[in-house]
């Protein structure tokens, strides 16, 4: 059973609002105030506080904080998260970030969640001289061609789930690395349908899940960065 070496990570958490945030947004002062005042026990500050406005129209409007390695962007109808290099303890903080940003959202009026994303990347490094691509080989056999010379090829994997976190839609990519020499690259998709209530609890139930996909392809996975 392979074992997997984390060199870097990434995950993105998005929430998508049932209705723009049209009052909100409309509150001026006030609107950035709620947000600072939501963010401040965490270290933030002015500086670290910017506007994202990519074009003229109100979608592309934004506001964009940076709590350590954590990057906050809010847009009309939707809310993203994301974190790059980290280190597991640190989900701790970004659920944090998460937790922290819903309930201020909530008690600003009725705003609901359509739906929630979590996204996680891994560029990993097979320990004990392990190949990526005889790993490969054995999930997907290469599809030959006459023209080329088939490299060995990844695979997607999809599921609804049970428990934890019942209806949510999964998907596994496992491929080759890009940027590690005989490497493999990890994306997980989760979707779910509605909005989490404890992101802590939200989190721990996305690595458990991660944990068991892993093992059942036969890889042991510590998803701590560890280089």
């Amino acid at each position: 059973m392979p074992n997997l070496s984390v060199h870097w990570n990434g995950l993105e958490y998005t929430g998508y609002f049932v209705r723009p945030l049209f009052g909100l947004w409309a509150s001026g002062s006030d609107f950035l105030a709620g947000m600072y005042d939501a963010l401040r026990p965490l270290g933030i500050s002015l500086t670290s506080m910017r506007t994202a406005n990519a074009g003229a129209s109100l979608g592309d409007q934004g506001f964009v904080a940076t709590i350590g390695n954590k990057e906050l962007e809010l847009r009309p109808e939707r809310i993203r998260v994301s974190i790059s290099s980290f280190a597991t303890a640190e989900l701790a903080t970004f659920a944090d970030v998460l937790q922290r940003m819903h309930l201020w959202l909530g008690s600003s009026g009725s705003v609901e969640i359509d739906g929630e994303q979590l996204t996680y990347a891994a560029q990993c490094k097979l320990e004990d001289g392990a190949a990526a691509g005889e790993y490969l080989a054995s999930l997907a056999p290469a599809v030959e061609w006459d023209a080329a010379t088939a490299q060995p090829s990844g695979r997607i994997f999809h599921y609804t789930m049970q428990n934890p976190l019942a209806g949510a839609e999964i998907q596994l990519t496992v491929d080759r690395s890009a940027t590690i020499d005989g490497g493999l690259f990890l994306y997980l998709l989760l979707t779910t349908h509605t909005a989490a209530e404890d992101y802590l609890v939200f989190m721990r139930d996305a690595q458990e899940i991660l944990r068991r996909l892993t093992a059942r392809l036969d890889l042991t996975f510590d998803e701590t960065r560890t280089a």
